[in-house]
This record gives structure tokens, C-alpha cells and sequence, in this order.
């Protein structure tokens, strides 16, 4: 078989087309890239959340830039399904050529020194593509997209026929698992939708009864007009005929009477109806308003603009533990190339044994492939409950504190010991008011404890496959984080509760706020 030749593409790289070692190469490649769309998708996905949040119906420019990203978007999964079936077709050709190898192998056993000749100036191409894929990594971030080509069409041309089959079948387990995550991502961009449609529905529903009811009352308004209109003219018409006949001085000044008071009706008119007017204009706004102050609670426009900032930082930290999560792709594909190597070097050691030591290659290499599938679904768990914990704390601490600035920290002990600070300080100000102290719960505070001891256990199993240094330090901060720093000076009551008066948050939002993160937790 003719091996892959290099194409230089630049003059700071060279854009190799050649094949991968082990299975594990395209599922790594193909794991990063649904990951950066994943990451993409939020980002496309995030202002239809705060549309249906914040209840303001999106611009026509804004629905114009939707519309184009979801085409982008659409067009680069199409790019990945027609590379993905290119290999299968890639991969069904090498197996037929496999086969024609191995009926050569047992025809002709004279050809073997031939053939191991051609195994030989493989590995020096092998290693040579080796080297030209670190020197690419040092251009990652500027071509990203080539590189995942490599390692996508990157593969051995000296593995034999049971080995194809078992790669074929791990690339089809992966395939299902990337659908499953499209799938998944695209039910939630379709939620998004379907809520902002029905939103925009129940307003045009209210807006048309509300016009309906308008209709009929200026119907009303124009009838009895209209007959007070006619009766005054009447009246008018009578008073006229009977004055004209006894003095026309007299009655050319009341015509000019009659006529400013019906310039004065029609002025009163037309000021009554552009009233009407700005009031219909300036309803839906105030609605919205009233709608996010009922929800929220929140009376200032500034303290809703910084909750929007703060999901922007939110996302920016998932982009951090992206990227750190591609990390540790590189140290697996690493270890799955020692593994590759000592495969050959087996294979090339003994014929006889070659089998026995290929079933036991094979069954390392599927328990590490295994164990990195689990140890990425507890690592995105983990991540999303830590995500989760430090929103609530920036949350509560906004509640304790109208003059906190969100800084993005992504440090968990400084925000919970800013926490406890600032209900030490509501707790001090409750007694000095003489107020019922019922705003926060010791069994509240006893699960986010829990919560975070379930972090470091995670940790210790290996989940994350951190440092035991960071260990012992997450372990200490969640130490100093004990129910006792919450609830202190919180267990006393004041005999007097003649006051019912809560001025911070009601007890019912804070034990919600528990639930959501006990349930990010288990989820």
C-alpha cells in the first residue's frame, strides 16, 4: 500500500494527511470538536435564555443574527457527518486490502523480509508524522481546524483485520454517543424557541382582547357623543330660528359662541385620542416591567443588567474548564501512544505468542478507552455543580448586599466566606431592629457542606485526576466552611415577634435555591 504523502500548506506548518495509531486518535479529535460546538451552541443558545428571562421581545436584528449562526451552525454538523462517513469508507477499502495481505502472507512466505522491510520505513514515517504533529500543537490555537483533520484521518496501516473491526465498532459506539449530545442540544435550543413563541403569542392574545375592549368602549363613547352632538344641534337650530327672527345682531354672536365651542370639542377629541395613543404605546413596556420587578423583585434597571453580566462570566468560566478538559484529551492520547508502541513492539518480538499478547493489548485498550468515557461524564457532573454553587453564592450575596459588584472569583471558599459575612452582618442588624431571625436555616447550610465534601471525595477517587496538593487545599477550605460560620448567632429568637417584617430575602427563595443545587448535584 502506498503510504500517505505531506502537502506543505504554510510556511509555519505542513498539513499532513496520514493515518492514526489506535482508535482512540479520532475519538479525541472528534470529542473536542462536539465539544467546541458544544461550547459554540451556548453561545448561540445563550440570548434566546435571556430573552425568555428577561420576557423583552428580541430586535430584528437580533433575529437576523440567530438565524444566521443556526445556519453556521448547521452547515459545519453537515461538514462532520460528511468526514465522518469518508472514513467509514476509508476504513471498509483497508479492510479489503487487509485480507489481500494476508492471503499474500500465507501464499508466499518468501515476502516476509519484503514486508518487514515496508513495516520498518512505516515506523520512521510514523515517528516523522509524530514529530510534525508536536510541532503543529504549538499552532493549536490559530489552526485548530487542521489539526483536528489530522488526528481525525490520522491511522496505522499495519494493523491487522480484528483490530479494523474493533475500531470500526468503537467509532460507531462515539458516533451515537456525539448524536445523543446533538440531539440533546438541539431539544434545548428547541424548548427556547417554543417558549419565546408561546411568549410572544399570549402578548399578541392579550393585546388583541385589550383592543377588543377598546373598540367597544369607543363605540360607546362615539354613540353617546354623537347623540349629544345631535341634541345640542337641535337645540341649537331652535335657538337660532327663534333668534333670528328677533334680533340678527344677537344671533351672529352666538353663531361665533358655536363655533369656538365646537372648535374646543374637536380640539378635547383630538387630545383624548393621542393620549390613548401614547398610553398604548407605552403599556407593553410597563408590563414588562411589572412582570420582571414581580419575578425578581428587583426595582432598578442596573441590578438587571448586572444579572445579565453575570451570566456572560459564567460562560466564559465553562469556556476555562473546556479547555482544561482538552488538556487532559492530551495527556489519554499521550498514554495511548506508549500503548501503541509497545503493541508493535510485541507484534515485532514474538510471532508465536503474537496473539496472546494482541487479546491482552486489546483488553487494555478498551478498559482505558472505558474509563476515559466514565471519567469525562463525572468531570462535566463535577463542573456543573461547582458552576451551580457559585451562582447561588453570588446570587445570595447579591440578596444580603444591594452594593455588591460581582468580580467573576471563581474561588468557592472566598465567595461562601463572603457569604458568611454578610449574614453576620444582616444577622447583627436583625437584632439591633428587633426582627424575627428566620431568614436562613442551619440544615441549609449543613447540605452545601455536604455538597462540597461530595466534591473533594470526587476528587480523591481520581475522578478529575488532580493533584493531591489541590486535595488537601480543597479539603481545608471546605473545613473552614462549617455550619457554625453560617449560623452563628442565627439559633436565638427575640421573645418579642410582634414585627413580622423580613427586609432581606423570604425563607421560601433561599431553601429553593438549596434544591436547585442539591438537584445539579444528583442529576
Amino acid at each position: 500500500m502506498r503510504p500517505a504523502t505531506a502537502n506543505p500548506v504554510s510556511q509555519t506548518f505542513q498539513h499532513i494527511k496520514t493515518r492514526s495509531f489506535t482508535p482512540n486518535f479520532s475519538f479525541f479529535s472528534t470529542s473536542r470538536k462536539h465539544a467546541r460546538n458544544a461550547s459554540q451552541l451556548d453561545s448561540y443558545i445563550a440570548p434566546l435564555a435571556g430573552v425568555r428571562n428577561s420576557q423583552f421581545p428580541p430586535k430584528e436584528g437580533e433575529k437576523r443574527e440567530i438565524g444566521e449562526h443556526l445556519g453556521a451552525l448547521k452547515k459545519r454538523l453537515n461538514s462532520y457527518k460528511e468526514d465522518f462517513e469518508k472514513t467509514d469508507k476509508k476504513l471498509e477499502a483497508l479492510n479489503l486490502q487487509f485480507s489481500q495481505y494476508n492471503a499474500i502472507e500465507e501464499s508466499c512466505l518468501a515476502r516476509i523480509s519484503r514486508q518487514e522491510g515496508k513495516i520498518k520505513s512505516l515506523t520512521e514515517k510514523t515517528e516523522e508524522t509524530k514529530n510534525l504533529q508536536i510541532n503543529e500543537d504549538f499552532n493549536r490555537q490559530v489552526n485548530l481546524h487542521i489539526l483536528e483533520r489530522m488526528r481525525q484521518t490520522k491511522i496505522h496501516l499495519d494493523f491487522q483485520k480484528q483490530s479494523l473491526l474493533e475500531q470500526l465498532k468503537l467509532k460507531n459506539y462515539y458516533l451515537k454517543d456525539e448524536k445523543r449530545k446533538q440531539l440533546v442540544s438541539r431539544d434545548g435550543m428547541y424548548k427556547g424557541i417554543v417558549a419565546y413563541k408561546n411568549l410572544r403569542q399570549n402578548v399578541s392574545d392579550e393585546q388583541k382582547a385589550h383592543n377588543m375592549q377598546l373598540e367597544i368602549v369607543e363605540k360607546d363613547y362615539k354613540f353617546t357623543i354623537g347623540a349629544n352632538d345631535r341634541r345640542e344641534d337641535r337645540k341649537h337650530r331652535q335657538e337660532e330660528i327663534s333668534e333670528a327672527a328677533a334680533n340678527e345682531d344677537r344671533d351672529m354672536r352666538y353663531n361665533k359662541m358655536r363655533e369656538a365651542l365646537l372648535l374646543n370639542k374637536t380640539w378635547y377629541k383630538h387630545l383624548g385620542n393621542t393620549l390613548k395613543v401614547q398610553t398604548e404605546r407605552s403599556k407593553s413596556i410597563e408590563e414588562a416591567f411589572q412582570k420582571i420587578r414581580a419575578v425578581t423583585g428587583l426595582y432598578d434597571i442596573q441590578e438587571v443588567v448586572q444579572r445579565f453580566l453575570t451570566r456572560e462570566q459564567s460562560y466564559a468560566q465553562l469556556s476555562s474548564m473546556v479547555t482544561e478538559s482538552k488538556a487532559i484529551c492530551d495527556n489519554y492520547k499521550k498514554k495511548n501512544t506508549e500503548l501503541v508502541k509497545i503493541i508493535h513492539e510485541f507484534k515485532l518480538a514474538d510471532q508465536a505468542n503474537k496473539k496472546v499478547n494482541k487479546e491482552n493489548l486489546k483488553n487494555q485498550i478498551a478498559k482505558c478507552s472505558e474509563n476515559l468515557g466514565k471519567e469525562k461524564e463525572k468531570f462535566f457532573r463535577l463542573t456543573e455543580t461547582r458552576t451551580n454553587t457559585l451562582l447561588w453564592g453570588r446570587k445570595m450575596l447579591g440578596k444580603f448586599n444591594k452594593n455588591y459588584k460581582d468580580e467573576g472569583s471563581d474561588n468557592v471558599k472566598e465567595v461562601m466566606i463572603s457569604l458568611a459575612k454578610e449574614v453576620k452582618l444582616a444577622v447583627s442588624k436583625a437584632k439591633e431592629l428587633n426582627l424575627p431571625l428566620n431568614i436562613v436555616k442551619k440544615e441549609s447550610f449543613t447540605e452545601i457542606q455536604g455538597i462540597f465534601k461530595g466534591f473533594s471525595q470526587a476528587q480523591k477517587e481520581k475522578m478529575l485526576r488532580v493533584d493531591p496538593k489541590e486535595i488537601i487545599k480543597k479539603e481545608a477550605s471546605i473545613e473552614d466552611l462549617s455550619p457554625a460560620v453560617f449560623t452563628a448567632e442565627i439559633t436565638e429568637e427575640p421573645s418579642d415577634k410582634k414585627y413580622k417584617i423580613n427586609p432581606y430575602a423570604p425563607e421560601k427563595e433561599i431553601n429553593s435555591s438549596f434544591r436547585r443545587v442539591k438537584y445539579d448535584k444528583h442529576k
